[in-house]
Order: structure tokens, then sequence, then C-alpha cells
């Protein structure tokens, strides 16, 4: 598998094996640690309106111009330094920068040395944020602007179309673990129904909290008197059962701040961005995941590649979210 890495990479002229090499060289079980060429490391900065970024790029020191990769954070508080889900996002940058690919690894903002909040950022905020990091490489000396593409991680697959329906040019997509192509609302339910079975609660608990779950949905949406009195009535129903204690349904009361923001991409679709998107995608998933149906996964991208979308995809057995033991 580590040679299949390295003819992958010395064919970077073609776009799909850039694409495809990545996706390889992000299992550290199948490239494994080898160090390669030597890379250096640059500190920079950029802005989106009154929010700067701050990243390390990592350069490879051969090749005039080199590909390019930009990481694409998953949810919540992700950074160069923060926990160990950015640890696997720096191993990858290492890797990639010691085999011929340069990489933008950055403080998402309100994280690190990045200024705003993500708290507050929609997906199109997000991609703005990222669209400054494309600016920066196509803009530098070492790097060719027609070979740059992403690495998203989870959330960050759905930060890739945004910066496709920006009108980016980009050259590849690797998505590890990434919610595209369904909508955060549809993975929502998954990953409820998921924690509840895995919880020990009978299908008939599982079917009221999914329904009480979509009566949510309908209140984020509609926010009117009606709606928020529904999921009221039902969220009280439902917490009078014995495993509502353990396991509480996460859906929020009308006071509560967060359910606007969660709004603003809840029903965010990615599939139409997909199935007009001209790179080639790669997309990779641990068949353990438990934030993930891989079956209903497997069926859209499916769809997408029977439309004509460049898909390869992979399903890693024995590992879970991000590719992790």
């Amino acid at each position: 598998m580590l040679r299949a890495c390295f003819g992958l990479l010395s064919s970077l002229n073609r776009q799909m094996s850039i694409c495809v090499a990545l996706a390889f060289c992000l299992l550290p079980a199948a490239c494994g640690s080898a160090a390669g060429a030597p890379y250096t490391t640059e500190r920079v900065t950029w802005t989106n309106g009154d929010v700067r970024l701050a990243g390390t790029l990592y350069l490879p020191e051969s090749g005039a111009k080199v590909p390019a990769a930009i990481l694409l954070h998953g949810s919540g508080q992700m950074g160069r330094l923060t926990n160990a889900g950015n640890r696997v996002l720096y191993n990858h940058a290492e890797w990639l920068a010691s085999h011929g690919v340069a990489v933008l690894f950055y403080d998402k903002r309100g994280v690190g040395e990045s200024t705003g909040e993500f708290r507050q950022a929609g997906f199109d905020v997000l991609a703005g944020d990222a669209g400054g990091g494309l600016a920066l490489l196509r803009a530098h000396p070492r790097i060719d602007p027609a070979r740059i593409g992403t690495v998203g991680v989870s959330q960050g697959a759905w930060i890739a179309t945004q910066l496709v329906e920006r009108g980016e040019a980009l050259a590849f997509h690797v998505l590890v673990s990434g919610g595209a192509p369904v909508t955060p609302a549809e993975q929502e339910v998954f990953v409820q129904a998921n924690q509840l079975r895995r919880a020990g609660l009978a299908d008939a608990d599982v079917a009221d909290a999914l329904a009480t779950l979509q009566i949510a949905f309908a209140a984020y949406r509609a926010d009117t008197d009606a709606a928020w009195q529904a999921l009221d009535a039902s969220r009280a129903k439902l917490s009078q059962r014995p495993w509502w204690a353990k396991t509480p349904l996460p859906v929020a009361a009308r006071t509560d701040g967060w359910w606007r923001w969660y709004r603003s991409f809840m029903d965010y679709d990615p599939r139409p961005t997909l199935a007009k998107t001209a790179a080639p995608i790669f997309a990779a998933y641990g068949d353990a995941d438990p934030l993930f149906d891989i079956a209903k996964m497997r069926g859209e991208w499916d769809t997408l590649r029977a439309a004509g979308v460049d898909v390869t995809l992979r399903v890693y057995p024995g590992v879970g979210h991000g590719l992790r033991k």
C-alpha cells in the first residue's frame, strides 16, 4: 500500500491521481509514517471581513510549482493546537508536505490565533474564511494555482461544497467522514437514532424520539407559537419515559440561543452542487463511524456517480469518525 501511495504521488499531473493519493495518505495504516522529503513551514494570516485567520503553510522543499490542499475543519473548536482531533490533521499536513503536496492548516475563527466566533458562523461564513486561504495559496510563488484542492473532514465536506458554490476553481476534493451528500438535519436523525439504539432503547421509543426531533425541526423552521407549543407538548410527554434522564433528546426551547444558528444550515443540501462538480472526489468513511448511515452514504454517492460525478468511494473496516480507531 505504501508503494501504491508513492506511485500515485508520482503522477500528480493528473488531478485524480492527486485526489486518490491524498486520500490514501490520510490513513496511517495505509501509508505509515515513513519520512519523505523535507518540508518547511510558514506562518500566514488573512482576513475575512473583520475576522483575522491565522494558519501554517506546510511547503515541500523541492519542486518549483507544487500542488496544494487546504484542510477544512470539522465542527467544534478546531485549530492547530487544541485537541487530539487536530493532531490527526497535523499528521496529514506533515505527511503530505513531506511527499510533495503543500498544505494550509489554519485555526478556525475564534480558535487559537484566529479572531471571531465559530459558534455564530454558518457554513457560508466558514466557507468565506476558507476562501481567503485559497486566495493565499493561489498567490504563493511555490504553488501551482491549477492544482489546489480541499481535504474536508466531517463538517468540512459541507464547507467544500460551499466553496464550489462560491465559484472557487478547485482541482480535487478529499472528503473524510464527510456529511456531504446529505443535509445536516438528515445526518442528525441518524446520529440520534443510532445513539438511542446503542443505549438499548426499544424501536418504539426510538420512533417516538425521532418524531419529536422532526417536530423540533419544524419549530426551528417556522418559529411560530403553534410550532413551539407542539414541540413543548411532545417533549413533555417524552420526558416521562424512564430512559429520558440518561439519554435526553437534544432539542431546543424557544428561549435557547443556538437553534437560530442551527436553522441557518440544517437544511443545506449539497447534492445539487455535488452533481455539478467537475473535480474528482474521493470520499472516505470508516464502517464503525457512529455518525453516519454507511449504507445510505453508499447509495447517495452511487446516485451521484451514475449522474456522471467523478467519485471514488472507500469504506475502511474497523475505524470510526475521521478514520480513527
